[in-house]
């Protein structure tokens, strides 16, 4: 049987896909809230969960709101899959647009 989070987050999901931002926003905050009191803050699972919720604020040019989600994930996959896994790869994509357009391009 699923966990609720993975509900959560597969419903989250199909909504941001969808472009339903506002109805897909709280769905994937409780996805990870739950992720983190299950599995930890350093989980991949958890990783998970703050690479979709960065990337629903990237679609809405949130930047702010999704650089931070996405170096918390960033860390993570580095610690649990290395730096060249495509996991990783996928967090540094999603952070490079954040970084240009408030012209950090490091």
């Amino acid at each position: 049987m699923p966990q609720a989070w993975h509900l959560l987050h597969k419903a989250g999901t199909y909504l941001r896909e969808r472009a339903q931002y506002t109805d897909a926003e709280p769905l994937l905050l409780r996805a990870l809230s739950l992720r983190e009191q299950q599995l930890g803050a350093s989980h991949p699972d958890t990783a998970t969960s703050l690479n979709t919720l960065a990337e629903l604020y990237r679609r809405q040019g949130k930047y702010k709101q999704a650089e931070p989600l996405y170096q918390r994930a960033l860390i993570i996959q580095e610690q649990h899959v290395g730096i060249e896994h495509p996991l990783t790869a996928d967090v540094l994509f999603g952070l490079a647009e954040p970084y240009e357009h408030q012209d950090r391009d490091e």
